[in-house]
């Protein structure tokens, strides 16, 4: 068989990366710590993935309050704070909900202070929809994109995430992320001199955070807080489920980062579990279309020489502008899985021949296989 080097892509909107992709470029996400409701997670399971990741070289790991309403960021700061390496750990988390008890939920809402409408019931123990069973039943949820919510989520995640005194120079968290703008008054809350982008960038300012960034799914409103904040104002943006081998419509986005000098942290790389051998696709069962695609992926996979889930791990990292790909883990197996299937090879005629077959967006920039000599 030919042997293949990477050569720079023709189309100058992306640029592509030219070495293989590292376990340094391992985001591990820690959604899964909470435990879902179609993939259970017991804290023992918890810590072991967790100290797995730190002893394989992951130093990377992100989580929200939203997680199980602070049981994803509780369960990994117990991990971290229970192994040698955790000091080492670079953590990002999220600002856009606040965490209070039941009771003091009902009070606010009685005297105005929050709106019904702003309650995430359905991300609450007992509704039908929560897909974290693990879930405190005592603890509400509160969507809030104000500064003073984002300062409040803030505190509220240190504590939980039990970093405190790190020793990690002056900042305390890697970075913080508004989680889920995705609507246009989440995202006017947040862009306002109120709002909690003015608050993260005080918070980057005074060395608390290192990074501003944004974690959402939606492209159209990530892009409008782009483009109605100063340049410089975000570090990094988290695009969800936007960037992989089943879903390239984030790629203007992606290529917006890279003129902007934004670095993209791609997450949902695997749809929520289908390009990892589950049977879910962006937390729901998987529509019988998007299964077929997936299973021509796993066949072109093996085709080549490789597995499905190297394949949606180099894809989710071939822009160099993508320079972490969160992988939800929540056993130590799968983290040596993730671990493995990253330092796979996979051979660059596989994208072209993906083109080929109809599995890539026409417009999505790869690598051009050419023989070495």
């Amino acid at each position: 068989a030919a042997l293949y080097v990477y050569r720079r892509c023709r189309r100058p909107a992306l640029t592509l990366r030219t070495t293989p992709p590292t376990v340094d470029q391992i985001l591990f996400g820690a959604s899964a710590l909470a435990g879902f409701t179609y993939s259970p997670c017991s804290a023992d399971e918890a810590r072991a993935a967790v100290h797995a990741a730190l002893d394989l070289g992951v130093r990377c790991f992100d989580t929200a309050p939203h997680y199980g309403l602070g049981l994803s960021e509780q369960r990994l700061g117990e991990a971290l704070a229970s192994h040698a390496k955790g000091p080492e750990a670079r953590v990002w988390t999220k600002v856009g909900r606040v965490i209070v008890p039941r009771s003091e939920c009902r009070a606010r809402i009685r005297d105005g202070r929050t709106r019904e409408e702003d309650v995430e019931w359905d991300n609450m123990h007992g509704h039908p929809a929560c897909i974290f069973p693990g879930t405190d039943p005592d603890l509400a949820e509160i969507a809030d994109f104000t500064a003073e919510g984002a300062n409040a989520s803030h505190k509220q995640s240190v504590r939980r995430l039990r970093r405190e005194g790190v020793p990690m120079g002056a900042t305390v968290l890697a970075g913080q992320r508004v989680h889920d703008p995705d609507t246009d008054a989440r995202c006017g809350t947040a862009l306002g001199p109120d709002g909690a982008v003015a608050a993260l960038v005080r918070l980057r300012a005074r060395g608390e955070i290192g990074e501003v960034s944004i974690g959402c799914w939606s492209v159209r409103h990530v892009l409008r807080l782009l483009h109605e904040t100063p340049p410089g104002s975000f570090d990094s943006v988290m695009l969800a489920g936007r960037w992989n081998l089943l879903d390239q419509s984030g790629l203007a986005l992606v290529a917006e980062c890279e003129r902007r000098g934004v670095a993209v942290h791609n997450a949902s790389i695997f749809g929520s579990g289908l390009l990892a051998g589950g049977t879910t696709y962006q937390n729901k069962d998987a529509p019988a279309d998007v299964l077929r695609r997936a299973q021509a992926w796993g066949a072109l996979a093996e085709r080549f020489g490789t597995t499905l889930p190297a394949v949606a791990i180099h894809f989710a990292l071939l822009p160099k502008v993508v320079t972490l790909a969160a992988m939800g883990m929540r056993s130590a197996e799968e983290v040596r899985n993730n671990v493995e299937s990253i330092s796979r090879p996979v051979d660059p005629a596989l994208w072209q021949e993906a083109k080929r077959l109809g599995l890539l967006d026409p417009a999505v920039p790869v690598p051009e296989p050419v023989p070495s000599s």
